[in-house]
């Protein structure tokens, strides 16, 4: 509606409100009186407002719960009306019927927007000059750091920056909870003449006086609570670049996750879907250049050509089943197709096959009860019993080179994977809504429904020569030509920020 179009960009300085109104009394209530509180505005705090006639017979806070009519007659121009609710336009249509100043009311979502704007605004303001501009990277897995790699490379070698790089501990996928343990020593071998450092929480990052840190899921609940970005946004600019591309409608909403891209300073999107999406979400902090939202290219993507080197005749096929066992998100299911995956081996004994899982499969899986702990072991077992590799934490790039077939549903590996100009059978689900890019790829792709679809699409890449190799080479090539110069790109983002 208008209304919101308008409030979004509109910058509401709480220093000058005289009394603040809450309209709600739930949980997200009470997250807002607790921030309130953090920022010393709760003396402003009038009243609550609330449509439920019991909840006005108690006080909130030791404040009064007043209905939306009592609201109408004290709500005075210098005053600021906060929807609480997270659905609020219902609320929203009942104060404009009602005759409220629609410029009095923001929702709960646009509060803390402002307030993590505040935060970002008061750390561009108190950056130092210095010779070398020093840049942290926070990571957790070695299986997504493909993905920002190019960039912390890219920085070592050039003397205008000063890169870090901090690992913190793994998720338990099946508690959703931070365990004692972390791929530290995999990310020391892999850079092994670089300082690499386990990170518990801020302090391990405060002594190192950063400029600017990278954050390399989109997730808060994945670091240590004051590794967050709500929690860092106030100290450091944070900046981001997506840790998978999104090739799917379906997926916009994961990837675009307010709470965390509200403290994020500059964004580098992988899709202008992605990028659209968050541009209208902050569109004011972007017209007040207090939030850099940019579709300039994804790092990863820029050299994937040195990996087509292998050729089919290595006969390497991998299958990446997804972790979530949805039809919503997956076209080709373990349990359904773990047999006939396990007969290509024998329609094509001299390959090498490899199963490659989503890291939270198998949680997945034990959580949803679709098996036990035995069962994942005999999967195990069975799956070496046949020769095949079971692959759950290789570095994606030595993946991009070694194998010649992928097969899977949708991934963010599809783009990568399609950049070295190698098959792919792709196993399709009505349900997924492929975007703009991925529908230009899928011209290239094998696509299959179902397993005999896939068998055929085999013998085509195998023992027809490779049919769709021309026209994949051709659609490579229009890709080739947007990611080239990427990491350039992000750098001199960087630096022409930092010098402003």
């Amino acid at each position: 509606m208008n209304g919101k179009l308008k409030m979004m960009k509109k910058y509401v300085d709480f220093d000058l409100k005289k009394n603040i109104f809450i309209f709600g009394t739930g949980a997200n209530a009470r997250k807002l009186y607790d921030k309130l509180l953090e920022c010393q505005q709760t003396t402003k705090i009038c009243a609550f407002v609330d449509n439920d006639l019991e909840k006005r017979k108690n006080k909130f806070y030791g404040k009064k719960v007043i209905s939306a009519e009592e609201l109408k007659e004290k709500a005075a121009p210098k005053d600021i009306i906060i929807l609480s609710m997270n659905a609020y336009e219902e609320v929203e249509r009942q104060l404009q019927q009602l005759g409220i100043d629609q410029t009095l009311v923001i929702s709960i979502h646009e509060y803390f927007d402002m307030i993590a704007e505040e935060a970002i605004v008061k750390v561009k303001r108190n950056k130092e000059n210095k010779n070398s501009i020093r840049i942290g990277f926070l990571t957790q897995e070695i299986q997504s750091w493909d993905k920002t790699a190019p960039v912390y490379e890219a920085m070592k070698e050039s003397d205008r920056f000063l890169p870090f790089l901090f690992v913190v501990p793994q998720m338990d996928f099946r508690t959703c909870e931070l365990t004692k343990s972390s791929q530290l020593e995999k990310f020391k071998l892999l850079y092994s003449d670089d300082e690499v450092v386990l990170a518990y929480g801020e302090e391990d990052l405060l002594d190192y006086r950063l400029d600017y840190l990278f954050l390399t899921a989109p997730y808060d609940s994945y670091y240590p609570e004051s590794l967050r970005s709500s929690r860092l946004a106030g100290k450091i600019l944070l900046c981001y670049i997506p840790y998978g591309y999104n090739g799917a409608y379906n997926f916009i909403a994961n990837n675009t996750i307010r709470e965390f891209f509200r403290n994020i300073y500059i964004i580098f999107t992988d899709t202008i879907e992605v990028r659209e999406k968050l541009v209208k979400d902050f569109s004011g902090s972007v017209e007040r250049n207090h939030k850099k939202i940019l579709d300039i290219g994804y790092p990863s993507l820029e050299n994937v050509s040195i990996y087509r080197k292998n050729q089919i005749a290595d006969r390497t096929i991998m299958w990446t089943p997804r972790w979530s066992y949805d039809s919503v998100i997956g076209g080709s299911h373990f349990f359904e197709y773990y047999n006939f995956i396990c007969d290509i081996k024998k329609i094509y004994p001299a390959i090498t096959l490899m199963f490659r899982p989503h890291p939270m499969m198998f949680d997945d899986f034990l959580n949803k009860k679709l098996i036990d702990e035995k069962g994942i072991e005999w999967y195990r077992r069975d799956i070496a019993s046949k020769g095949i590799i079971l692959d759950e934490d290789t570095d994606t790039n030595i993946l991009l080179e070694n194998v010649s077939v992928l097969i899977t549903d949708f991934s963010t590996l599809i783009m990568q994977f399609f950049m070295t100009g190698k098959p792919i059978i792709y196993c399709a689900s009505e349900f997924i809504r492929l975007n703009h890019d991925y529908t230009k790829l899928m011209d290239g792709i094998y696509i299959a429904r179902n397993e005999r679809e896939i068998e055929t699409a085999l013998h085509q890449i195998i023992e027809e020569g490779d049919p769709l190799k021309v026209k994949r080479e051709s659609i490579r090539e229009e890709f080739s030509n947007k990611f080239r110069g990427t990491i350039d790109r992000i750098l001199q983002t960087i630096e022409i920020d930092f010098t402003s």
